[in-house]
């Protein structure tokens, strides 16, 4: 499962890396197997001392054969790293890439329940963690095999009686690992699964940010996110118990098992029938061999981990959607003539199969003509084009284009026939003319050069009503959008959102609400434009405003999934039935003669359209593209500390909302020390239980010295035997207690860190995620906070922070006892001796720190381009039927591709270096054997006198030798969590930086004035307003704009797009703060109250409506402040209010039914009617109305009119409306223009006035 990407070449490579670790393995058992023919030289200086030449000479040619098994496992060791480790960075590249492709080829059923955040935190989380577990683990995994398998040989053929006593161990250790270890691997997976499903709620929280900080709505999100981190943390300790259970188990084992050999060796030793060589053979044989089984736990449980988080992806990979966007199957015609016809279709959403959304739909669509659908909101307008562009396939009846059913057209082929504008346009990252060349995707215009591409783009631009905006843009058509386009406004988006979909000259054009986000002027424009673009073309036209469908030629009326009504506008007008309600619905009150009218449409002619973009402007966006075009990767972290006069500048430049945060490990150490207080108690058990654990080695090195100086004491009389195998037993008992001892100490240290680790992660996910909603709404403006860098973060961080609570911390505690313990200990027993294999530490230390340290550069030079590249992919799938529309799967994967290349480049280069010197590590502790056994050996040989040198004897040279190995282990261990610690200090700093940000405008702050919701009047006044956006600071939004809504006064604010209506929203909201001016309430400068009683005293509802993957009813309950209780009654009024109460009560579930990511299911009018009711819950005393009803239907919309004028009696309201049969009963209307209020009155004010809003108002006019 692992290695399914890799190539044949490869494949060649990793079965050559199997070689060289079977290689390894099976040399390592050589050098116990050395070791007892140099023990039984070294201990027969006890009996008669052997001539000193001899002594030298088998000395020296042992130690020889040392240095060349250490050369040849340095080279095999290399060679096993080096092909496994850079196989591994190319096959989890494809397997990043592939998975991308396998999400974006998904049917958009698919993305009702998996959203962008998931989806980035499985690239970015789930495949590493296939990495760690198809690299070098398993090389390793065959490596300690074959070292377990030869390690036993050596020892059978020493002694079978005494190896076959102690192959005993296998079968517990079998057990031990297998049930264990597929435990932990289980639950592993299901607390993978919790995080990415959380990734998906912080997601949809981070992208609507706007609106949560509406309704300070942040902790009701955030308890919907702690549901997961809740789940996640207790698989998480379940986990953590498996793992502290197998390790407790295997440490019980390997040193029953030193017991039970001492035991049984001793006996045959004191017969005289094995020497104390071959059972230090044996011995070690099984030592080395029980290690190497050991040592498997931990690369099966990175395989385990690995196919746990790989079936996921493979889960996804291997998932073929019905409806296959990459499937080349299918009839391709070579000609579309555009016949469309729809026949008896019956059609329920797969997330609500008991809802049905069409009954019999019967329709029928000449090929060059228009056809528009009005209707009702849920009426299955949208559905029908969903349906067309095989979003879903029908449960009954068929659809056909050109007579042929559209289930046999290649689905590819099909939506590369058909331009298709939503009524919620979405831009990607990166320029506009790159925006707007998506729609060339398919065409042969795709593969042509920018130059000749941009002639294609201009004159769809100009179609579109955008190019006189974009020319004058500092950047023009090279202008930055920012994520999903927030640098433009959403009249700007629909523009280009137009442009990109009639710029491949389509067959067939879908305009679901094309021009819904369009001021009246540009509505108007580019309704001609589009009129003229449909000349030869079918055309399907989704409209509520009936004055851009009044030419159709087939209009069709719907209502509840069947067609009420169908006919042209004056033949449906004569009819005087449905459609002509909606008609008199939105007529507005024109008074003026039609000269009148002429002459004000000759002036607009004259005085063409009104600029957008001052040249202030300009250099504004200009800015801000240098800023988003510059070199994020120069924000990669160095992993080295600040000098003192870094430290002291970053002091001073450092902010409330930009902190400066330490650099120093200790002190961010301490810090996170001090976050994780409550698991105090159990962080004080794991660090008790890490000591004893690192005291371990150091003890058995005491105890293996002093039971070989038992082995060789003398056995000649029956006497001699007993004290020899009494001596030996002892040891065993100190042995078995030693076991005990560890097995318990083990479990406890494991465990109680991995519930601590899961515990403050829990905690630090909350907190971030909290900390990361507390910002004000300027701050995730910025590129470098993006949604999906910033789920990436939430998902990284706190598990990189976790290794410094759990066990990673428990290691390096345990490892730096084995050290410290170790090295006095082999100074104490012969410092001469001791200070020889002290010095070897130095060298083992470097040589493993500069494998770390190529291991940390490689990690920390790619962790910007992951993040990067995980954006993409969140993009792409969070804009999931755009992508699908565009056909742009491919090109999203290529552009994936792109982003990776680096990344991969840096990971083979740090795979090959890293093997490099570890493979010197392999090999030095052969070398090093040799030196300390040669100096032993030398001084352990008696002088004249009888005496050696420096009183050195047997005990104290394996006393002195077992430690300086134990420690060159330890020191090698320990650096191998180097990476793991840099990483988890930057993702430290990363954490308290957002943890200690108090913004500007600060959502959690207790400071401010109180208000009082009862004795708040209303009334709400602009002075002197000056804006810029943080973003664009040299860009002027507002120029000096006054305005005063009297206490319980209806005003609108009406212009074209881009114009300041908002920008002045928001400010009410207090999401940005004026930089020149003051907006107060009730005479009180707003900056003055407290943000959360001020807000709630606010209802917002927005042109784009947000809706969370929660039931209906808690949706709606998000509006509620908080703090304040809601009965089921408040509930069902706000609906009946928003009038959506009679369709929730039409689901089988009612006010119970869960929504899918993003409200997916429902149509825009019904997703819109439920944020309406989310406002109303909260009985604002301002209600803020920002194209409220522009997804709404005519007769909804006059519904919700009268409903909104019922609610806004006693209550200030303030609406943004382009449709001006919705305002026309305003008290009072400012009109926009570049800023500044050009004009205000009330409707017929305005009328009599004969100027822009004249002619505004003219132009909607349906008479």
């Amino acid at each position: 499962m692992l290695l399914r990407f890799a190539t044949k070449s490869e494949k060649i490579l990793l079965a050559v890396g199997i070689v060289c670790a079977l290689v390894s393995g099976a040399l390592q058992p050589m050098l116990p197997l050395l070791f007892g023919s140099l023990t039984n030289t070294l201990g027969s200086l006890a009996y008669a001392p052997m001539p000193k030449a001899q002594y030298d000479h088998d000395v020296i040619k042992v130690c020889w054969q040392l240095g060349v098994l250490g050369t040849a496992m340095a080279i095999a060791c290399f060679l096993y790293l080096a092909t496994w480790e850079y196989v591994a960075e190319c096959t989890t590249h494809r397997l990043r890439e592939a998975y991308l492709r396998a999400v974006l080829r998904q049917d958009i059923a698919f993305f009702d329940h998996v959203g962008g955040g998931s989806v980035a935190t499985a690239i970015v989380t789930s495949c590493r963690l296939v990495q760690d577990g198809s690299g070098e683990k398993v090389p390793m995994l065959f490596m300690n095999l074959a070292t377990f398998i030869a390690a036993f040989g050596v020892a059978f053929s020493q002694d079978a009686r005494l190896s076959g006593i102690m192959i005993t161990i296998i079968p517990a250790m079998a057990l031990s690992v297998g049930f264990l270890g597929f435990k932990a691997g289980a639950w592993e997976n299901m607390n993978l699964k919790a995080y990415n499903d959380g990734g998906d709620v912080a997601e949809s929280a981070y992208s609507s940010i706007r609106v949560l900080s509406s309704f300070m709505a942040f902790e009701k999100l955030a308890s919907a996110y702690d549901v997961y981190l809740r789940r996640a943390q207790r698989y998480g300790v379940w986990k953590s118990a498996a793992i502290a259970g197998l390790f407790a188990c295997i440490s019980f084992i390997m040193c029953t098992a030193y017991s039970l050999c001492f035991h049984v060796g001793g006996k045959y030793v004191a017969k005289g029938s094995l020497l104390g060589g071959d059972v230090l053979t044996v011995f070690f044989s099984v030592v080395i061999g029980s290690f190497a089984l050991t040592t498997t736990s931990f690369e099966i449980q990175a395989i385990n981990t690995a196919r746990s988080a790989a079936a996921d992806l493979f889960h996804v990979i291997d998932r073929v959607p019905v409806i296959n966007s990459e499937s080349n199957e299918g009839f391709t015609p070579t000609e579309v003539i555009g016949h469309i016809s729809v026949k008896q279709v019956d059609f329920a959403y797969p997330s609500r199969p008991d809802v049905t959304v069409l009954k019999g739909m019967t329709l029928d669509i000449a090929p060059g003509t228009t056809c528009a659908l009005v209707g009702s909101s849920g009426s299955g307008k949208s559905t029908i084009v969903a349906l067309l562009e095989r979003f879903y396939n029908p449960l009954g009846g068929s659809i056909t284009l050109d007579g042929v059913p559209i289930q046999d057209l290649q689905v590819k082929w099909l939506r590369q026939q058909m331009g298709y504008v939503t009524q919620e346009p979405v831009l990607f990252k990166g320029t506009l003319a790159q925006n707007i060349a998506h729609g060339l995707v398919g065409t042969d215009a795709w593969s042509w050069p920018p130059e000749r591409q941009m002639e294609l783009i201009v004159k769809a631009c100009q179609t579109a009503n955008a190019h006189n905006f974009i020319v004058t843009l500092p950047m023009g058509y090279d202008t930055l959008v920012g994520e999903r386009g927030f640098l433009l406004s959403g009249g700007q988006r629909q523009r280009v959102a137009i442009a990109r979909a009639i710029v491949r000259d389509p067959k067939i054009l879908l305009l679901d609400e094309a021009t819904s986000a369009l001021d009246t002027i540009s509505e108007r424009v580019v309704s001609q434009a589009l009129a003229a673009a449909a000349k030869g073309r079918t055309t399907i036209v989704i409209a509520h405003r009936l004055s851009t469908i009044r030419d159709a030629d087939q209009i069709i009326v719907m209502d509840k999934g069947v067609v009420v009504e169908r006919g042209n506008h004056a033949s449906l007008i004569a009819q005087n039935g449905f459609y002509k309600r909606l008609v008199d619905a939105q007529e507005i009150q024109f008074k003026g003669r039609v000269e009148e009218a002429e002459e004000a449409e000759d002036a607009e002619a004259e005085a063409g359209l009104p600029a957008e973009t001052t040249a202030s402007q300009k250099k504004g966006l200009a800015d801000a593209a240098q800023i988003q075009s510059g070199d994020d990767h120069t924000a990669v972290v160095t992993g080295k500390l600040l000098t003192k006069s870094q430290r002291a500048q970053a002091k001073k430049m450092a902010t409330p909302e930009e902190p400066y945060v330490t650099s120093n490990g200790r002190k961010l150490m301490l810090a996170l020390i001090r976050l994780g207080a409550p698991e105090w108690p159990l962080t004080v058990l794991g660090l008790i239980s890490s000591i004893v654990v690192g005291g371990q080695f150091p003890v058995l090195s005491i105890l293996f010295g002093s039971v070989l100086g038992v082995l060789f004491m003398p056995n000649s009389t029956a006497d001699e035997q007993r004290a020899l195998r009494h001596e030996a037993n002892l040891y065993a008992l100190y042995f078995f207690i030693l076991a005990l001892i560890c097995g318990v100490a083990t479990f406890s240290k494991i465990h109680s860190f991995g519930v601590a680790s899961e515990r403050l992660t829990r905690r630090l996910r909350l907190n971030v995620f909290l900390a990361t909603m507390r910002q004000s709404v300027g701050w995730f403006d910025r590129d470098q906070h993006s949604s999906g860098i910033l789920v990436s973060n939430l998902s990284n961080d706190p598990q990189s922070v976790q290794v410094l609570s759990g066990t990673l911390m428990g290691s390096i505690i345990e490892f730096m006892t084995n050290i410290i313990a170790g090295v006095v200990i082999a100074l104490i027993f012969n410092w001469r001796l001791g200070l020889i294999s002290t010095a070897f530490l130095p060298i083992e230390i470097w040589v493993n720190k500069a494998r770390n340290d190529i291991m940390t550069y490689g990690n920390q030079a790619t962790k910007v381009y992951y993040e990067n590249s995980a954006q993409v992919a969140c993009e792409a799938v969070s804009a999931a039927r755009t992508v699908a529309v565009l056909t742009r799967e491919q090109d999203v994967c290529d552009n994936y591709h792109e982003d990776l290349r680096v990344p991969l480049a840096i990971g083979k280069r740090s795979a090959v270096r890293a093997s490099a010197v570890y493979s010197f590590t392999r090999g030095f502790q052969f070398w090093q054997g040799a030196v300390m056994f040669r100096v032993g050996a030398h001084w352990l040989y008696p002088r004249a006198d009888g005496t050696t040198v420096g009183g050195l004897d047997l005990r104290s040279f394996f006393v002195c030798f077992l430690s300086g190995n134990f420690v060159a282990m330890a020191a090698g261990q320990i650096f191998s969590f180097t990476p793991n610690l840099e990483k988890a200090f930057a993702a430290a700093q990363s954490i308290f930086r957002i943890l200690r940000s108090v913004p500007p405008i600060d959502s959690f702050s207790d400071t401010g004035k109180i208000l009082d919701p009862t004795s708040v009047k209303g009334h709400i006044r602009f002075e002197n307003i000056q804006f810029r956006y943080p973003t664009r600071p040299d860009v002027k939004v507002l120029k000096g704009v006054d305005l005063e809504v009297k206490p319980g006064q209806f005003i609108a604010l009406v212009g074209s797009s881009g114009c300041g209506k908002s920008t002045s929203i928001q400010l009410c909201e207090r999401f940005y703060d004026p930089t020149g001016g003051r907006v107060t309430l009730d005479g009180v400068d707003i900056r003055e109250f407290n943000l959360r009683s001020y807000r709630s005293v606010i209802g917002l509802v927005s042109q784009e409506p947000n809706l969370y993957e929660m039931t209906i009813r808690e949706n709606i309950l998000l509006g509620q402040p908080t703090g304040l209780p809601a009965s089921e009654a408040d509930v069902i009024q706000a609906a009946k209010d928003a009038n959506v109460h009679d369709f929730i009560t039409s689901l089988p579930q009612g006010y119970d039914t869960p929504l899918t990511n993003r409200g997916g299911g429902l149509s825009g009018g019904q997703k819109q009617r439920i944020a309406i009711a989310r406002a109303l819950i909260r009985q604002p005393r301002v209600l803020l109305l920002d194209e409220a009803t522009s997804a709404l239907s005519s007769e909804d919309e006059a519904k919700i009119s009268k409903v909104l004028e019922q609610a806004a009696k006693g209550r200030t309201t303030i609406s943004i409306a382009h449709r001006l049969s919705s305002i026309q009963h305003a008290d009072r209307i400012y009109l926009f223009m570049n800023g500044r209020i050009k004009e205000q009155g009330t409707h017929d004010e305005l009328l009599a006035l004969g100027g822009e809003y004249h002619a505004l108002a003219l132009q909607q006019s349906l008479a």
